[in-house]
């Protein structure tokens, strides 16, 4: 399955094909060969990200999985590489200014095209996040009868790709969420890895805490500390792994955000919600009746502050689910959200500690976490 949709790239064989985005919204043209009753297009989110695959269906799927927070611009799957491949794209993609990142799902490469990627990628000046496939005998297996690619050393190319500054993913799942979390906070600056928890459940605040990885817990200001305690109840203990009591409503959550987030000890920020509560709107019906619900008031703050925040929302969605608007409304405001802390820390963490390297210029410290 070989298709894409929307770049202006002029590529210079008949093995991908591309087609003008006005083209498409004039003709309503479908270029995914996918029934729309199977498949909408949420074109209103953000679309700062290209999606490169060498398999037309993970492109779909995940397209698919980020709907209501991107809508890539560029979408492309590449297959066997007869004359485009990921350099190709990587090269040409690098250098457009309606992009900011980049994801790309790699089975394989032709003879002698790893070192061609590897160049391209450090040239690259904005994120790549890179799945490799065929890591195993198994896989590589997988890969030859679906593309006959070259699946190589996975070792060899994980090491390669970190030292060229690219975030390796090392699960689908993790594919996804890094090019939602870097598409989202693109545009905030990483001043430090100094982080604050707020949870309304004490596990969260916990499960946060126990995967922090290269971040830091803030240190509050003293006068953090006397804002907090003035809205807070006396028995709620005061710190940057701050715990809010089970009467913590929509107000109180947004009042100790906006504290927390004016502490200029404070870098980024992870916000967790046990929707279960009594006194904060969660429920569909809930956000749909108050337009000042969490969410809204989250999103709101987030574009104040202008710093990095990632939602832990505890629960899954689905078509049963009487939670589906509440992750809806916060990943459709540009702040991604997760269904546990730890995946919400791994998230933050990686673009955190992406955005560091590259001010520093250290790339080799991508390789500790080989």
């Amino acid at each position: 399955m070989c298709f894409s949709c929307f770049p202006s790239y002029k590529g210079r064989g008949s093995n991908v094909r591309f087609i003008l985005p006005t083209l498409l919204e004039k003709l309503h043209i479908n270029t995914f060969f996918i029934p729309a009753n199977k498949f909408s297009e949420n074109t209103g989110t953000n679309k700062s990200v290209a999606v490169l695959s060498q398999s037309g269906a993970l492109g779909l799927t995940e397209i698919h999985n980020l709907r209501h927070a991107i809508f890539p611009k560029v979408i492309v799957s590449y297959g066997n590489q007869l004359d485009v491949d990921p350099s190709d794209l990587i090269d040409y993609l690098g250098q457009d200014t309606d992009i900011d990142v980049i994801g790309c799902y790699i089975e394989g490469f032709k003879q002698g095209a790893g070192a061609k990627f590897f160049r391209s990628g450090c040239r690259c000046p904005k994120p790549v996040i890179v799945y490799k496939a065929g890591r195993t005998r198994a896989g590589q297996m997988a890969t030859e009868s679906h593309t006959a690619s070259i699946a190589g050393e996975y070792v060899v190319a994980k090491a390669a790709m970190k030292q060229a500054g690219l975030v390796v993913a090392d699960t689908m799942i993790d594919h996804t969420e890094f090019i939602k979390t870097f598409a989202l906070l693109n545009d905030y600056s990483v001043t430090g890895k100094r982080v604050a928890i707020i949870a309304n459940a004490g596990y969260e605040k916990t499960y946060g805490a126990d995967n922090l990885r290269g971040l830091e817990v803030a240190e509050f200001e003293q006068k953090t500390r006397v804002q907090l305690q003035g809205i807070l109840p006396g028995f709620v203990t005061v710190e940057p792994l701050l715990d809010l009591p089970p009467m913590a409503d929509d107000a109180m959550y947004e009042q100790c955000i906006d504290i927390i987030l004016a502490d200029k000890n404070v870098d980024a920020l992870m916000v967790s919600i046990v929707p279960h509560s009594a006194v904060i709107h969660t429920t569909d019906n809930e956000i749909t009746e108050n337009a000042r619900n969490v969410a809204a008031r989250i999103v709101d703050l987030v574009r104040k502050h202008q710093k990095p925040v990632v939602v832990s929302v505890c629960v899954s969605a689905g078509a049963d689910a009487v939670y589906n608007k509440i992750s809806q409304i916060l990943d459709q405001g540009g702040v991604p959200t997760f269904l546990t802390a730890n995946r919400a820390m791994l998230c933050l963490n990686e673009f955190v500690r992406y955005h560091m390297i590259r001010q520093n210029g250290d790339l080799k410290e991508w390789l500790k976490e080989m």
